[in-house]
């Protein structure tokens, strides 16, 4: 393999394009692993932890949600609305920096 006068041989200078675009999707795929939760995310983990052993049909009477919200909501299925986390957080004598403490 032909080298040049810098040392490269023409077959690395040849894939240097798919090396890069690997570091590049390397970088992201780990900038991916390492980012914060969603508010989804945080909203569903924190439901989860509040209802404890629950029944979704219980914590949804206390709270004034149905069960069915409520599992989807925790399930990642549906996204709350403002207004029902802030019932809720009402209901359960909560702040919404309860819910986002570490954002």
């Amino acid at each position: 393999m032909a080298e040049r006068e810098d040392g490269i041989k023409a077959e690395d200078e040849a894939n240097r394009p798919m090396r890069v675009k690997s570091l590049i999707d390397t970088i992201v795929e780990n900038d991916a692993l390492i980012q914060r939760p969603s508010l989804d995310s945080k909203v569903s983990t924190f439901l989860k932890h509040q209802r404890g052993e629950e029944s979704y049909f219980a914590f949804g009477r206390k709270v004034g949600v149905s069960a069915s919200t409520l599992f989807r909501i925790e399930t990642g299925q549906q996204s709350i609305t403002v207004g029902t986390l802030d019932r809720i957080l009402e209901k359960l004598g909560l702040t919404i920096t309860d819910v986002f403490y570490d954002i």
